[in-house]
């Protein structure tokens, strides 16, 4: 089944041709402004009919439901070259390479330049990691589960101290408690929002330093508590957001055999359908290990959320990237010069008050907004399924939503400000080192303007919402044995993508474009 791809091409076409217009002015660099050839309410129009086309074509056309192996349809890597070049050679390079950058980011922000421009710290974590990884991990492979450098570190000292190689299958001090799930993943995820959006000294390195070492000891505790799977399943912030985020991914890692799943608390009663597993990957041997390509998203709609804490995980990323964007509106600083009116004597930090307040505010409405969407679908099909039922079948398709988001907002600050890994990599601290001879390099600021960052904004968030759309559609017609119930819960779910869509694009037009 190609539909998907060909769903999104049409869009794009169709998006092309109600916006397209030649008399466009190219802007001048990273942050300039122009105006549209048309009023942005028919942009806005435009993207939500797109939005509703996408519904229509997949209820008529999508139908039937599938089998998981079929999601799987092609595998690479049974060659043994093949197998030690990548999983002997280049793998192993990859984690050593994480490790050392990992650490360059501490000492880094302690003995190196304290300018964010000229430490590697800042770089690493917000664009590398936070946008670049994202990406990738969405549109491509979870290379996280080569990189992570607390799972390398954590295994190397445990395989030196203990001499045996199963470190993930390690099952820690204690057993981890059922009711913690992934709560301690969602309480880092918003500290980790929170030093992006509202903390005043997010870009200084020895901060960053400083917070990566705290963080490095919770993360080891967990660990060596409670097992590195569980630990990494359920409490470890990058863990847990790029696994959610590579459902999207269509290069997944996979096993010729299952002969690890039966000591992996993960997949052991699926042994059949051990796929995207990196604990049964990695202590699994050479000959057996796989990348598999399954057709893109196809992972959203094959599983559902098990707890409430990792439906509210996919709401929080979510609502943070929209209030990022929004917090750059004129609206919102009417808002925020409002409250400085009201509160500025009386606290120290009102800015920051205000923001902490409207990042909460913004994950509380879009909690709401969920679950009373869930309450109407449940309502729509007669209560056949319940309001918890239904929030887990439908938080995945939620992903690709948050993906396009971030591309449409952190699109021309990757393009641009990525470019400092450029010299960064010749001298990491700003010491005046050049390693590689690219210690000279000047950013090119013209490799994007604003009418570029514009119309990738507008595809990405409708692509977004459009594979949501088809996700939701797939997830029901497997979780739901009616075509009937699935039409009926797919039109409330329509209802609120498309007026997200508009919401989104509104947001997003704001700091870039003058609305003629």
């Amino acid at each position: 089944m190609i539909l998907l791809p060909r769903i999104i091409i049409v869009s794009a076409w169709t998006i092309f041709y109600l916006f397209a217009d030649l008399r466009l002015s190219y802007a001048h660099g990273f942050g300039d402004r122009y105006d549209l050839p048309v009023p942005l309410n028919w942009y806005l129009f435009g993207a939500g009919t797109v939005v509703a086309l996408s519904f229509l074509f997949v209820s008529v056309f999508v139908r039937a439901t599938i089998k998981r192996r079929r999601f799987y349809s092609l595998s690479i890597g049974d060659s043994l070259p093949f197998q030690l070049i990548i999983f002997r050679g280049f793998v192993p390079l990859i984690k050593c390479i994480s490790v050392v950058l990992f650490l360059f980011l501490i000492f880094g922000g302690f003995v190196g330049s304290q300018e964010p421009s000229q430490n590697i710290g800042p770089t690493l974590v917000w664009i590398i990691l936070w946008v670049g990884l994202i990406y990738f991990n969405a549109l491509v492979f979870n290379l996280w589960i080569f990189l992570n450098p607390w799972k390398n570190i954590y295994s190397l000292f445990y395989v030196l101290f203990t001499g045996s190689r199963s470190v993930l299958f390690h099952l820690g001090k204690y057993k981890y408690p059922k009711s913690f799930k992934r709560w301690p993943a969602l309480v880092f995820l918003f500290l980790f929002l929170w030093l992006e959006i509202v903390f005043p000294n997010s870009g200084s390195p020895v901060y960053i330093s400083v917070l990566a070492i705290n963080y490095s000891i919770f993360t080891f505790l967990g660990m060596y508590l409670f097992g590195p799977v569980n630990w990494l399943t359920n409490g470890e912030l990058f863990s847990v957001t790029f696994r959610l985020l590579s459902k999207c991914s269509p290069v997944v890692v996979s096993l010729s055999s299952g002969e690890q799943c039966k000591y992996c608390s993960q997949c052991r009663y699926d042994q059949e359908n051990c796929f995207d597993c990196e604990y049964c990957f990695d202590q699994s041997s050479t000959s057996n290990k796989r990348f598999g390509f399954r057709r893109f998203a196809s992972g959203l709609y094959e599983s559902k959320a098990t707890h409430l804490s990792e439906i509210f995980f996919v709401l929080m990323l979510l609502s943070s990237v929209t209030f990022d964007g929004f917090s750059e509106t004129p609206t919102w600083a009417n808002i925020v010069s409002l409250g400085i009116s009201f509160i500025g004597d009386l606290v120290t930090y009102p800015v920051q008050l205000i923001s902490t307040a409207g990042l909460l505010f913004s994950f509380l409405i879009f909690i709401m907004i969920y679950f009373f969407s869930c309450f109407v679908v449940s309502k729509a099909i007669s209560n056949k399924y319940g309001i918890e039922d239904i929030s887990k079948i439908l938080v995945y398709s939620l992903i690709p939503i948050a993906v396009g988001y971030h591309i449409a907002h952190y699109f021309s600050f990757l393009l641009i400000q990525g470019q400092s890994m450029v010299y960064l990599i010749s001298d990491p601290m700003g010491l005046g080192w050049d390693l590689f001879q690219t210690s000279d390099y000047k950013l090119y600021i013209g490799i994007v303007n604003s009418k570029a960052a514009w119309f990738v904004g507008i595809f990405a968030i409708v692509a977004g919402h459009i594979t949501a759309v088809y996700a939701s559609h797939y997830a029901s017609l497997i979780k739901f044995s009616e075509f009937q119930l699935v039409i009926q819960a797919q039109r409330v779910m329509l209802i609120m993508m498309v007026g997200y869509t508009i919401a989104g694009l509104w947001v997003l037009a704001q700091p870039i474009i003058k609305v003629s």
